[in-house]
């Protein structure tokens, strides 16, 4: 078992002139269930199943629009169940782990401020909205992470994983169509249960 903090961001940047956004990262958690499958003393496989929650804020802009240009300045909240499958290496009560993970978007909402500008005007609104439809469902990347064993099954583990997938790119309209890509980094706290005999 794991559970913890993570700290969520967003690559940004398409590099074509017509999309531009910033992201700022918060923080977040993660609980999951992993299985150790011992190949020998040294290494082992480690799936997982892993329900991650994300928050960041977000500023995106759009330029070039027929009718005009697009700006939303909002929080983003992202929640993915996610299956990684790592190769450890064990160092003694260290370890050492990478490998991909495979991820699903369960839920999104978005919270704040848009403006948009035609050639007959201008609008500002407010929203408080479930996003999941303006979002890319699967998401798939690599990770690593490290961990330390401590005494009577407890230990420590970090993680990174950046996802590969750009989570805008649906078919359905999104109000912001430039390239966004997870980055997440997580620590947390592990209890391995003893091993039968």
């Amino acid at each position: 078992m794991l559970a913890g903090a993570g700290f969520a961001t967003l690559g940004t940047g398409d590099g074509d002139g017509q999309h531009r956004a910033t992201a700022q990262g918060r923080a977040g958690y993660q609980a999951s269930l992993f299985y150790q499958f011992r190949l020998n003393n040294r290494w082992a496989v480690v799936p997982a199943l892993q329900v991650s929650r994300q928050h960041v804020d977000l500023t995106a802009e759009t330029y070039g629009i027929s009718d005009g240009g697009y700006l939303g300045i909002y929080r983003l909240g992202l929640t993915y169940l996610t299956v990684p499958l790592r190769v450890r290496a064990t160092l003694g009560k260290f370890y050492l782990e990478a490998g991909p993970q495979l991820g699903l978007l369960v839920g999104a909402r978005e919270t704040g401020t848009e403006y948009g500008s035609t050639y007959v005007g201008g609008y500002q609104r407010e929203f408080d909205r479930l996003a999941t439809d303006r979002y890319r469902r699967f998401d798939a990347g690599p990770a690593a992470g490290a961990g330390l064993q401590l005494p009577a099954g407890f230990g420590l583990a970090v993680q990174a994983y950046a996802g590969l997938l750009s989570i805008t790119h649906v078919p359905q309209s999104t109000s912001y169509a430039g390239s966004l890509y997870n980055r997440v980094v997580q620590a947390a706290l592990t209890y391995k249960l003893p091993a039968r005999r």
